[in-house]
């Protein structure tokens, strides 16, 4: 989605790193629900409180969007020192926070988002 979505908006945007940023706003929000739905159905398998999880995923989402965001206009200024192809900077920046995202996100649904129930 990230991809597609700075694809679509570099002629768009002049700035790249600013289209950067809204792709990842924007496909974070369209990607939350696919993700939670696979999540509860797949992954971790839960029964009912569909949205009390439905919430506390979109704070997990929302808390590495937020570091995302942070590093991406970082990591593609150091990105563009040393690559030759400054078109694939976003993609490489993206790329690279994702694989932190997915370990972060993983052990915020399962410690957090789709916890068991404390028994009293």
């Amino acid at each position: 989605m990230y991809a597609l979505l700075v694809y679509l908006l570099t002629p768009i945007i002049d700035v790249d790193y600013l289209a950067a940023m809204v792709a990842s706003i924007l496909g974070s929000a369209i990607s939350v629900t696919v993700s939670f739905l696979g999540h509860k159905l797949l992954v971790f398998r839960t029964k009912g409180n569909f949205f009390r999880e439905y919430l506390r995923s979109f704070v997990v989402y929302g808390g590495t969007l937020l570091i995302n965001l942070t590093l991406l206009p970082l990591l593609m200024a150091v990105l563009k020192r040393v690559t030759t192809s400054q078109q694939l900077v976003p993609y490489l920046a993206g790329a690279m926070l994702m694989v932190g995202a997915v370990v972060v996100n993983f052990f915020g649904h399962k410690y957090y988002t789709f916890r068991p129930a404390s028994r009293g």
